[in-house]
């Protein structure tokens, strides 16, 4: 079993889709990073894994994290993040 899986994952606002079919899985212990072009969905993907996409944001499929389902949004305890997950901001 993964330590985290990613399914399908899909973001839109409005009627307009933003990223599009997303699966990933990690085991415990793995590292990984996305390195892609500006605006292909690589802070997208983050957001929403740790549950911090905005309000506005719609999105599909599921992510799991030691196989239990993370919330989709919750203002309380953002999605995964209370549960294992972290948001690294860098500065610019």
């Amino acid at each position: 079993m993964s330590f985290l899986e990613v399914l399908d994952l899909s973001v839109r606002f409005g009627m307009i889709p933003t990223m599009a079919n997303v699966s990933l899985s990690l085991a415990k212990r793995e590292r990984f990073g996305i390195i892609s072009e500006s605006g292909s969905g690589k802070t997208l993907t983050a957001l929403a894994i740790t549950g911090l996409l905005s309000e506005g944001a719609k999105m599909g499929g599921s992510i799991a994290l030691d196989g239990c389902p993370c919330p989709r949004r919750n203002v309380k305890r953002p999605g995964c993040a209370a549960s294992g997950s972290a948001w690294c901001f860098r500065n610019r």
